[in-house]
């Protein structure tokens, strides 16, 4: 589990107030153009989330953490692990969104033939880069606190 050390001292606002409505849910469609807004960050870290198949919202999620910022900057706030920087720059511009809810996970077990799935609850983040929506990282975390 990754440790959201700075998150709480770093978020200027509680954004749990804007989880995407079905209603005010853009048309972005990952890779975007842009993500230019808290909300088209927010929509495409969930969709990026569920990409795979193997994640599955139990219920509609709150979002507790999004914010651009550069991929130094997210893998601060991260950790380590998720470090690849032959591959992303330190100043490429980034969204981290974080959320907390319930959510099912699908084993990838290959010895396993119908894995059932794995109900969880608490916190996970989506890093994808602001210029076109390209997924970088995605996993659990602890919450920030509020």
């Amino acid at each position: 589990i990754l440790l959201f050390l700075m998150v709480g001292c770093s978020a200027t606002q509680d954004v749990s107030d804007r989880t995407p409505m079905p209603d005010a849910t853009p048309a972005l469609e990952q890779p975007s153009d842009l993500v230019a807004t808290e909300l088209d960050a927010i929509t495409l870290g969930s969709k990026l989330l569920e990409g795979n198949g193997s994640f599955k919202w139990i219920d509609t999620p709150a979002t507790v953490f999004v914010k651009e910022m550069s991929y130094t900057e997210a893998v601060q706030l991260i950790g380590e692990g998720i470090a690849e920087y032959e591959l992303w720059s330190g100043d490429t511009r980034v969204w981290l969104v974080v959320f907390k809810g319930q959510w099912q996970l699908i084993p990838l077990d290959p010895n396993q033939e119908n894995p059932l799935p794995v109900n969880y609850e608490g916190c996970v983040y989506s890093l994808f880069t602001a210029r076109n929506g390209e997924l970088i990282a995605a996993g659990d975390s602890v919450c920030p606190p509020n």
